[in-house]
């Protein structure tokens, strides 16, 4: 792939955190028996997995967004720490590819979703920064929407969404918090961007 593309990977659904703080990603075809109080994980996308992908690809410019529960725990599940460490997962390759990643929340918290919207907030936020004519994600009022600027519109713009109300994705069983707690919870997403710089990425620009 050549170094001057620009790739951006967006996954919507259900994710899964394990009590260690483990990630996964749920296909449409994951499995979760009947009875048992987790999946099976062999059916599940692994922060692992999501790692080794990521490390296979070169480009100039690299997101990741993700619109499931527990998702800030694919980068951060209490431990992890930006730096030239030498660690396997996820976070650790963020920061030595300067990948942006988009958590639609904090680790141990579920994402929610709105029939009115049609879609999770997190997506919602993000689909409302950008119109055809450019978008409210031009924070800074240049005329131009940066790859960056992008993101980070849509950690801001998302509490704002959830004053509509909606339902937390359920798909843990064992780990799943009651109705009240999840109508309750406030869902903080996360953006976990260890560039310290502006994105040359304009996504839309307007005269």
């Amino acid at each position: 792939m050549p170094l001057d593309d620009i790739v951006i990977v967006s996954f919507s659904g259900h994710g899964w955190a394990d009590p260690r703080g483990n990630f996964y990603l749920v296909p449409s075809d994951g499995k979760w028996a009947d009875g048992e109080g987790t999946p099976d994980t062999s059916s599940l996308l692994s922060a692992a997995t999501l790692t080794m992908w990521l490390r296979a690809i070169d480009a100039a410019e690299i997101a990741f967004i993700i619109d499931a529960c527990h998702s800030g725990a694919s980068v951060d599940s209490g431990s992890f720490k930006p730096g030239p460490m030498g660690d396997s997962g996820l976070g650790q390759l963020a920061f030595d590819k300067g990948i942006r990643i988009l958590a639609a929340t904090q680790a141990k918290q579920v994402a929610r979703e709105n029939g009115q919207l049609g879609q999770g907030l997190l997506t919602a936020a993000l689909g409302k920064g950008l119109t055809p004519q450019g978008g409210p994600a031009d924070l800074n009022s240049d005329r131009r929407i940066t790859l960056d600027e992008w993101l980070r519109y849509a950690v801001q713009e998302l509490p704002r969404l959830a004053n509509v109300g909606g339902a937390a994705r359920g798909f843990t069983i064992t780990q799943r918090p009651t109705a009240a707690a999840a109508k309750a919870a406030v869902q903080e997403p996360a953006l976990f961007d260890f560039t310290n710089a502006a994105s040359p990425v304009i996504l839309r620009g307007t005269r």
